[in-house]
């Protein structure tokens, strides 16, 4: 399924991220070792690493990392709406919460404007029925943003479609599944 974003406002979104010092991770980037802060206890670590091991959750949280190794990128979300938001960690970033402007809705499911029940129905409908976060980097994301434009993406069940260059689409849906850097598998 297809949701349309703003990329002036992704363009901003990005650049924020891209310039600030400390960044917010996902759940799954608690999982990456190299996140990892340097001087975490050795029973901690050797803790995280067999919880990773063994059932895959290593049991850290937020304090646990170093937020300066997050790289730059934008979040999609799906719960209220369908979205992308940044994860700088910044006062810039509290400027644009404060105007509103710290979420860039898809035009498809954008609670702002739309009535509850479509932006649901929207967001199952697309994202799936299940609520998420998938972090997308900036350098995937840039390929293809382009001012004054709509910035495009395709969601399936296993598979963040992003628009790289003209023709993506046909070549990452191909029935033979030969994925190209258009693509991005989601789902471990």
């Amino acid at each position: 399924m297809r949701a349309t974003f703003d990329a002036d406002h992704l363009l901003e979104l990005l650049a924020l991220s891209e310039t600030a010092r400390t960044r917010r991770p996902t759940y799954a980037q608690l999982f990456d070792p190299s996140l990892w802060r340097a001087d975490m206890e050795a029973a901690g670590r050797a803790a995280a690493v067999e919880g990773l091991r063994t059932d895959g959750c290593p049991n850290l949280t937020i304090d646990d990392l170093d937020c300066t190794r997050i790289p730059p990128g934008l979040m999609l979300a799906g719960d209220e709406g369908i979205y992308f938001m940044t994860n700088a960690v910044s006062a810039e970033m509290e400027v644009l919460r404060a105007y509103g402007r710290h979420v860039a809705y898809a035009h498809e499911a954008d609670p702002t404007w739309m009535p509850c029940k479509e932006v649901r129905h929207a967001k199952h409908t697309i994202f799936g029925r299940e609520d998420g976060v998938e972090f997308l980097g900036a350098e995937e994301l840039r390929r293809g943003l382009a001012p004054g434009s709509l910035y495009e993406v395709h969601i399936t069940a296993k598979a963040i479609v992003l628009p790289s260059s003209k023709g993506a689409y046909n070549e990452a849906f191909c029935p033979d599944r030969h994925l190209r850097t258009a693509i991005r598998d989601t789902r471990r």
